[in-house]
């Protein structure tokens, strides 16, 4: 990992020292905490299939809170790998910020929920930067950053059209006319999360596969 190469190669002050031990702390117990935080993802998924199958009032409200409560505590730990990288963390503080004020609300819709789940398993994908090396200068780091950015500020419309959603479009009339239209806006915002997990993917693995392929051609 990124830490030991620093500590072998450089002399670190007193106070680094401690930083960088704080993060080696945070890489090794995470895969522990990730298949804790998966478990928590599964369950969260059973819940939505459940609303799905059987909905019920009764019963839709506690689903609601139940799953926002497992993608809380998931964000949590996630946002533990996340200090790794300044752009991940800014886009997990993001999260956090949207999660807070649905959580604080009332009555959650089951389709804004949903989407903050879909939110999660996109973000989920920063597990993998306790297993890669991302240099100032290097163009995957870059290409990382751009997307966070680009991450951060879906995440924000989203959570405008949130408030949107619960402070007008709940009212009989206007959702009698507005409802195929946030519909429509619900997924595209899915699909662009669908598609943002899908290139973290593909940066993060790629790159966690040259670097164990690295690691392997300096061990022969």
């Amino acid at each position: 990992m990124m830490e030991v190469e620093l500590v072998a190669d450089t002399i670190i002050d007193p106070p680094q020292a401690e930083e960088e031990t704080a993060l080696l702390v945070v890489a090794v117990a995470a895969p522990i905490e990730f298949t804790s935080a998966q478990n928590l993802i599964n369950e969260a998924e059973r819940l939505i299939q459940d609303e799905a199958l059987s909905p019920d009032k009764k019963k839709s409200k506690a689903r609601m809170r139940n799953i926002l409560n497992n993608i809380n505590r998931t964000l949590e730990i996630v946002g533990q790998v996340a200090n790794l990288f300044p752009p991940a963390k800014l886009g997990v503080e993001v999260l956090k910020g949207l999660l807070k004020l649905e959580i604080d609300r009332r009555d959650n819709s089951e389709q804004i929920v949903i989407m903050f789940h879909s939110m999660l398993t996109m973000m989920f994908m920063l597990r993998h930067l306790d297993k890669v090396t991302l240099d100032q200068d290097d163009d995957l780091a870059h290409h990382l950053e751009q997307l966070m950015t680009i991450i951060s500020k879906t995440m924000e419309e989203f959570g405008d059209l949130a408030d949107l959603y619960y402070n007008k479009c709940k009212q009989p009339v206007v959702r009698f006319f507005k409802s195929g239209d946030f519909k429509l806006k619900m997924h595209m915002f899915n699909d662009q999360f669908t598609k943002y997990r899908h290139q973290l993917q593909d940066i993060l693995l790629t790159r966690s596969e040259v670097r164990s392929k690295e690691m392997s051609e300096k061990i022969d």
